[in-house]
């Protein structure tokens, strides 16, 4: 089996992060982390900027995985449109399927992911596959969103 991983990662690899991976991989006896180019993590954060670009986050992640000695690797995701990315992984869960075309696979989503908050199309896409979908993989520990609203109160002086 399979396990695939997507995210951000950014601001690189937090321990949110850590325990999504470590146990998505434990599905598995493969794993694929999936992360975005800096101009889509830009468009589709909260945030609208990417604080860490993708060869840092690619090195983080890479180093991450033989760190705790997972078989596995990382890819970036394939956009549908160069020009107009969705910020989904719909196209990247293709080309697994298509490399990968006898295995089990598995959509690992971090614990704060849920069948309401998961984008409509990658559930699709996922059913389409057969490509299972796996929610709540991680304990939410932490999250990118949080830390950048701690620097913002830090800069304001509001540190919480």
């Amino acid at each position: 089996m399979i396990s695939i991983v997507a995210g951000k990662f950014d601001p690189a690899i937090h321990d949110g992060h850590a325990d999504h991976i470590i146990k998505a991989a434990r599905l598995g006896d493969y794993i694929i982390v999936i992360t975005h180019k800096d101009d889509v993590v830009a468009k589709y954060s909260d945030k609208k900027f990417c604080a860490v670009s993708l060869r840092t986050r690619l090195l983080c992640l890479r180093g991450f995985l033989m760190a705790i000695g997972v078989k596995g690797t990382v890819i970036v995701a394939k956009d549908d449109d160069e020009l107009n990315p969705d910020g989904t992984v719909i196209k990247t869960l293709e080309w697994i399927r298509q490399t990968y075309p006898k295995e089990d696979l598995i959509f690992a989503k971090g614990g704060d992911r849920d069948l309401l908050n998961m984008d409509s199309r990658e559930i699709g896409v996922c059913e389409r596959l057969k490509i299972k979908i796996q929610y709540g993989v991680g304990d939410l520990l932490n999250s990118s969103t949080k830390i950048y609203s701690k620097i913002k109160n830090e800069q304001l002086g509001n540190w919480k």
